[in-house]
């Protein structure tokens, strides 16, 4: 039984409101589901049932338009991030690193930055030295097709053009899934 759920039963135990109980137990339950549910998110990567990705392009906040159509027969990691994120400016020098080590092997890194002006996104940019490009989507048309509720979340495209993985605030599983797709394409 949750701790929460066994203090909550002592205080209204012991303060005499027994009518109190099925409310106070249904709400500490609940509690301890979520906490569950929310500890299992943040260890286990989201691998979800392969579909195929929607269409992705549009104009690079610095360079050329990009579109995620000319990367197919290889895997690609998707970043939706926007420059005030602070858990996107966390992990940012986590994704530069794992840039550097599979796009050699033939991966491929787009960041969209969205719910920002491109001022910021560029600055963001440029103070972490962002080494792959990124769409510029002030208008968040990429976010509906792609299920993306907020920066930053991460979607993993496989050499097919399925989606193989979703990550919503964290990079754990990232590393093993990208060596996986791209170990699976040779």
């Amino acid at each position: 039984m949750c701790a929460a759920v066994r203090e909550a039963v002592r205080h209204v135990w012991g303060v005499g409101h027994r009518h109190a109980l099925p409310v106070v137990l249904a709400l500490t339950l609940s509690a301890c589901g979520l906490q569950e549910d929310l500890s299992q998110h943040e260890t286990d990567p989201a691998l979800v049932s392969p579909t195929a990705a929607p269409a992705l392009a549009g104009a690079a906040l610095i360079g050329q338009p990009l579109d995620i159509a000319a990367w197919r027969g290889h895997p690609v990691l998707i970043d939706w991030w926007a420059s005030w994120c602070g858990p996107c400016r966390a992990e940012q020098p986590q994704l530069n690193a794992l840039y550097l080590k599979f796009s050699p092997r033939g991966a491929h890194f787009m960041g969209v930055d969205f719910r920002d002006n491109a001022d910021a996104g560029k600055a963001f940019v440029n103070e972490f030295r962002v080494r792959y490009p990124s769409i510029f989507d002030p208008a968040e048309a990429t976010t509906g097709p792609w299920q993306v509720d907020a920066p930053p979340t991460l979607v993993v495209v496989d050499a097919t053009g399925n989606i193989r993985a979703r990550f919503l605030g964290t990079l754990v599983g990232i590393d093993s899934l990208l060596a996986q797709l791209l170990n699976s394409r040779t």
